[in-house]
């Protein structure tokens, strides 16, 4: 209760006011530092079950991004997230999910690892793009993907867009 209480929704300043769908939430810390060790997500019975699906997510965080959630997400990740989905040019749908942040210069940095390690392991080109004062890194279309992801640090949250209409 004290949580919920100390934290307030601000991410919605941060998405266009012509989304068609806009969802936000706050979420306790992952620090599990900061978590009694009997918490489960679901509850005690389910505890062990939900840290190894838990464990699974991390893990294939990972193998596509490079990133720990543990020693390169949490120490930056802030206590809110949202949803958005916004309609693109031609009908299609893109969909942007905002992480709020506590230090954007530590989420920039993993941001930045994340980017070189898809270069890499998925064979992935990013530009850089700029969207009023926003400085975005847009990946390279790839034949048969309708996906063109695009990745930014705006102040107060980390940007992870299906395309660069959203």
């Amino acid at each position: 209760a004290k949580f919920y209480a100390s934290h307030a929704l601000s991410l919605a300043s941060t998405v266009p006011a012509d989304v068609g769908l806009y969802f936000a939430g706050l979420q306790p810390s992952f620090d599990t530092r900061q978590l009694p060790a009997s918490v489960g997500f679901l509850g005690q019975e389910q505890a062990a079950a939900n840290q190894q699906q838990w464990d699974v997510l991390k893990g294939q965080l990972q193998v596509f991004t490079g990133l720990s959630f543990d020693s390169d997400v949490v120490p930056w990740l802030g206590s809110e997230s949202a949803f958005v989905m916004r309609l693109a040019p031609g009908d299609k749908l893109e969909g942007a999910l905002l992480l709020a942040t506590k230090d954007q210069a530590l989420a920039q940095a993993s941001l930045d690892r994340a980017i070189r390690h898809m270069g890499i392991s998925q064979n992935r080109a990013f530009d850089e793009a700029t969207f009023g004062a926003l400085k975005a890194r847009v990946a390279k279309p790839v034949e048969g993907n309708p996906l063109t992801p695009v990745l930014a640090v705006t102040p107060g949250a980390l940007v992870l867009a299906s395309g660069p209409a959203v």
